[in-house]
């Protein structure tokens, strides 16, 4: 069972992205339209999908149950499928450029998605890569520990401040109020780990 699930979770990562991708595009003749509209459905969903493994620790910190224990246990792979599924988000934003002549930045896109995402990207990658079996013996407990605790939190603030900078510098394409819902999902998994580490401090001190 359980390398059935280790299998499992990476694979419906691989299958939602896909169903997004074909509803998005499937029939459609693409243009810049759709590609926005393809953007905005995997970074959501790449969202949630990496709300799991930030919140799987806290989770289980403040309360031990089936669920919790079955977060923890697979946060890996959430964070694999994570990454496979933000990597289509990666694919469509190169896809949007390839489809613009010339050098400049399409007009759809500001210079603030450009700087902010691409140290978000390069954090994906790095533990998206050492999270494999086959990689993480080949370098040290300590650093792999920091790449996936500061990836975890940097990751956390690119989203953060990419939802931030829609609704501070709203678009024409999309209104600004659609990304407040996930705005304030990333608040409270950020609580929720300030609560656990709050309380499990408590706890050593008492």
């Amino acid at each position: 069972m359980k390398k059935f699930i280790e299998f499992f979770i990476p694979s419906f990562s691989i299958l939602g992205t896909s169903i997004i991708l074909f509803i998005t595009f499937g029939g459609n003749d693409l243009n810049e339209q759709l590609l926005l509209l393809g953007l905005r459905r995997t970074a959501r969903f790449s969202l949630l999908l990496f709300l799991v493994p930030y919140v799987s620790r806290p989770f289980y910190l403040i309360k031990k149950n089936k669920i919790s224990r079955f977060l923890l246990k697979y946060r890996k792979e959430f964070g694999i499928g994570f990454g496979f599924s933000f990597f289509s988000h990666i694919a469509l934003i190169s896809l949007l450029f390839y489809t613009h002549s010339g050098s400049e930045l399409p007009e759809s896109i500001g210079l603030d998605d450009f700087l902010i995402g691409i140290p978000g990207i390069v954090f994906v990658i790095l533990m998206l890569i050492t999270s494999f079996q086959a990689i993480k013996p080949l370098i040290s407990i300590q650093l792999w520990s920091r790449i996936h605790l500061i990836g975890l939190h940097f990751v956390w603030i690119i989203f953060f401040l990419c939802l931030l900078s829609k609704i501070i510098f709203p678009k024409k394409t999309f209104h600004g109020l659609d990304y407040y819902p996930y705005i304030i999902l990333l608040i409270l998994a950020f609580l929720m780990r300030i609560f656990s580490f709050y309380n499990s401090n408590k706890k050593v001190i008492q």
